[in-house]
């Protein structure tokens, strides 16, 4: 009888153990920015998902007001098209930023498996801020070997 409990005992601990083993290495693989600051990228995603990455990386790294010209004008993840389209965005509507389709910085960002279609890919974009989600679609471009954003259409 006292064999079987401890028999019991360590199939359970084995199970929790391998449960515990599986979880860790989930299916999300986290960059950290800053503190409550996190990028996600959903594993098995492609190229399009590792260029929307880096976008938001490089870009909420940037030191200085978001809503500048400078925080993206440079940004090698981003059309020339769409650098135009968001300064005449961010002249009409100054106190929305048409990158993070709000005001502030995100807490959290998960960015989802690319959906391709020929030369082009959709990634959802799901962000978190203040505890609320929200989720926006990001469309990119194949040029050459890299995926680039072309428009970021907020919900």
């Amino acid at each position: 009888m006292l064999k079987n409990k401890y028999l019991i005992l360590l199939i359970l601990f084995l199970l929790l153990l391998t449960v515990f083993v599986v979880s860790t290495n989930s299916q999300k693989q986290t960059l950290k920015l800053a503190p409550k600051e996190t990028i996600s990228l959903v594993e098995n995603s492609i190229v399009p998902s590792q260029a929307v990455i880096n976008f938001y990386a490089t870009y909420l790294a940037y030191k200085g007001d978001l809503m500048s010209l400078n925080s993206f004008q440079n940004n090698s993840y981003l059309t020339d098209d769409f650098k135009t389209k968001l300064k005449n965005e961010i002249s009409k509507k100054p106190n929305l930023n048409p990158i993070l389709c709000q005001n502030g910085k995100p807490d959290q960002i998960n960015v989802h498996k690319a959906t391709l279609s020929a030369s082009l890919a959709e990634v959802l974009v799901t962000q978190t801020f203040q505890n609320i989600n929200k989720d926006h679609l990001v469309k990119l471009k194949l040029f050459g070997k890299s995926y680039k954003i072309y428009d970021i259409v907020c919900n």
